[in-house]
């Protein structure tokens, strides 16, 4: 029994069908977050207005929508704030947050949906540097375990999002 392959001319239109409709739905998937819902606010991070405050917190709320995550509502001498903190925190950084404590906190505000918001690139809780934000604004997620104990560096950098060094 002989079995007859197809000639390469007959695959290219259906490679190229292919090749297009596949682009196309990476290209809706990339657009949308997991949840399947637009992502509700414009993103831009300013460095060059970045400001540090000493703050005390109010309150810590959890929130989906805008903008999903870590919240905390803080008052500092310059105001009072909405301190976006994103969805990376560890356990033992969300622990360690409660109402009354003093940190420090740099970030940028931003302005969405005519509400202010502190977008926090990194916070100091009781002298333990946090990094939440990369120098761009990114948020960052914090090693796994196993992989933050094999980096030597991590020691001698300060946690990313409160994780184990």
């Amino acid at each position: 029994m002989r079995c007859r392959l197809p000639q390469p001319s007959q695959l290219t239109p259906v490679l190229l069908l292919a090749t297009v409709f596949l682009a196309a739905a990476a290209n809706s998937f990339a657009a949308q977050p997991a949840n399947g819902t637009p992502y509700p606010w414009d993103f831009s991070y300013d460095k060059a207005h970045e400001i540090t405050i000493e703050a005390t917190v109010q309150e810590v709320v959890s929130t989906r929508g805008t903008p999903d995550g870590l919240h905390l509502v803080v008052t500092a001498p310059e105001g009072m704030f909405d301190a976006h903190l994103g969805p990376f925190l560890t356990k033992g950084t969300i622990d360690a947050l409660h109402a009354g404590m003093m940190l420090q906190i740099i970030g940028a505000l931003h302005e969405s949906h005519g509400k202010q918001y502190l977008l926090a690139r990194q916070i100091t809780i009781d002298g333990r540097i946090v990094i939440l934000r990369n120098q761009r604004g990114y948020l960052v997620r914090p090693l796994p375990p196993r992989t933050a104990a094999r980096s030597k560096e991590s020691l001698l950098q300060p946690e990313v999002n409160g994780g184990a060094r």
